[in-house]
């Protein structure tokens, strides 16, 4: 876009330096060191541009670092200043070129006379691409919007507000059976509720637990589970739909062996027992669309020797980010074969500094870990949306740049259609033209290149952001008004760039262009 500017307002300086020019011709310069000049002032120009961008990049780098959520260095090698060279001297031929190539072919006559045909059509064209590329990345803004504030807003299925996560405890202490911590959690002012679970729901589930239902039905794709502890419905606020939370007052619902003698001595082959809950998706698979129906049904496990009793049916949850599917999971008391779980602890009203050494304190004292890794639930929910904001971000400034120079290339190609055409406007500001008239008379012409802009960039911005889209199994069905916001905000900055320059144009005086005639 910069170097498609760099063309269309070099070309409009062409009419203000058309006598040196000439001048030049007339006392011998030939075509050769003409455009040799031209693509030295582009080169010149590209150098100083590069050297600012340089500086930004130092500047910037820190901040630029903070969103990438990375540390970034400008590592100067040889390569580097290599790709640095080559790209500043590309794009000096890029930009350099084509006016260049209009002076060497222009006729002296007209350069002496002011005037210069300089490839509309060209010219016109790159004005086309710089709208087409404002209006395709307002409409990607609009729509990633439209995305993020829907996924924002999506229910998961849980409830993550003012709920602590603490990562990376041993298993073997917390899920094997159920700690004393958790009662001493529990008393901590602020704390409702707390239970263990072996899956982040913010990120992935990694347990799985094959069963068949008393009707025969087995999941034939991998059956997610998460290991919990005792209260994970009011926990993780779940949404009971039938049936009950796991309780303490039912110790029969934590993973155990049948026959515990039996279990010590034959190990995890002998006959275990355990309470399950089931999400709503799951019970409907296995044929059972009374989700009440399936309290208290048996089901039997197929790679372990365990016998699971459903004990209460939960609205489906979403694990992970929105491009991930709604899966039927399985909530499994005390069942895993993680080596680390997590805490989640509910909370109301609490001072979370207050209470993040409260709950350091009692995990030193129970030798669980000396330093746990803290987190509220709530952000890691909006950190699973992380990518889809960063990119609205990024779009949303290139839009904003893209705007910004594509009103610069439109201000050139307006002064040269104003100075190529101040003549005509001068005789009919005498025949009675307004001003008004004259300003919607060169107005015309770029509102029609506006048009054959949208033309372009509207069904490819359709066609991106329906791909984009295509990655989330939750999405939005794209609006006709984005669309037609886009080509109306390009048009209205169109239309007050060009009025801009119309404007001055045709408030000078006639006389004053038309005295030499």
């Amino acid at each position: 876009i910069a170097a498609a500017n760099y063309i269309n307002i070099a070309v409009s300086q062409l009419l203000y330096r058309s006598k040196e020019i000439a001048m030049r011709k007339t006392l011998g310069a030939s075509k050769r060191q003409l455009i040799v000049q031209f693509l030295l002032e582009a080169l010149l120009m590209v150098m100083c541009a590069t050297l600012l961008a340089v500086c930004w990049v130092e500047m910037f780098l820190p901040s630029f670092s903070d969103f990438a959520n990375r540390p970034l260095d400008l590592v100067w090698g040889a390569s580097e200043f290599a790709v640095v060279i080559a790209a500043t001297v590309l794009l000096a031929i890029i930009s350099g070129a084509y006016p260049a190539y209009c002076v060497a072919r222009a006729p002296l006559n007209s350069l002496l006379a002011g005037q210069l045909k300089a490839g509309q059509l060209v010219r016109k064209g790159l004005l086309v691409f710089q709208s087409a590329m404002a209006m395709a990345l307002i409409v990607c803004t609009l729509v990633s919007l439209q995305q993020l504030s829907f996924l924002q807003s999506l229910s998961v299925g849980y409830d993550a507000t003012d709920r602590i996560v603490i990562h990376d405890l041993n298993s073997k202490q917390l899920i094997e059976k159920e700690h004393a911590i958790l009662n001493e959690i529990r008393a901590l002012p602020g704390v409702t509720q707390v239970t263990t679970t072996d899956t982040d729901l913010t990120d992935s589930i990694l347990e799985s637990f094959y069963f068949r239902w008393p009707n025969g039905y087995e999941e034939s794709e991998l059956p997610p589970t998460i290991g919990t502890g005792f209260h994970a419905v009011e926990t993780l606020g779940l949404t009971l739909l039938a049936g009950r939370d796991f309780s303490p007052e039912f110790q029969s619902d934590w993973l155990h062996y049948v026959n515990e003698a039996a279990g010590e001595q034959s190990g995890e082959e002998s006959p275990q027992a355990m309470a399950i809950l089931v999400t709503e998706q799951m019970a409907k698979r296995a044929g059972y669309d009374n989700v009440s129906e399936v309290v208290g049904l048996q089901v039997q496990g197929l790679y372990r020797n365990i016998n699971a009793t459903i004990v209460g049916v939960v609205k489906d949850i979403k694990v992970g980010s929105a491009k991930d599917d709604w899966l039927p999971v399985s909530f499994s008391a005390g069942y895993s074969s993680q080596s680390t779980v997590r805490l989640v602890v509910r909370t109301e009203q609490a001072n979370f500094p207050q209470l993040f050494n409260q709950l350091r304190q009692l995990l030193k004292q129970f030798n669980l870990t000396a330093d746990p890794q803290f987190s509220l639930m709530q952000q890691d929910l909006a950190k699973v949306y992380r990518v889809e904001q960063d990119l609205f971000v990024l779009i949303r400034n290139f839009s904003v740049l893209a705007m910004f120079l594509s009103c610069l290339g439109l201000f050139g190609l307006a002064a040269f259609a104003a100075k190529r055409q101040q003549k005509q406007l001068a005789i009919r500001k005498v025949l009675g033209a307004t001003r008004i008239s004259l300003v919607n008379l060169l107005a015309r012409e770029f509102l029609i290149i506006v048009l054959a802009a949208a033309v372009i960039a509207l069904p490819f911005a359709y066609w991106l952001m329906d791909n984009w889209l295509q990655d989330f199994n939750d999405r939005i069905e794209q609006t006709i008004w984005a669309y037609g916001l886009a080509g109306l905000v390009v048009a209205a900055f169109t239309w007050l760039t060009v009025s801009v320059l119309a404007f001055k144009a045709a408030s000078i005086r006639p006389a004053q262009i038309l005295r030499y005639e």
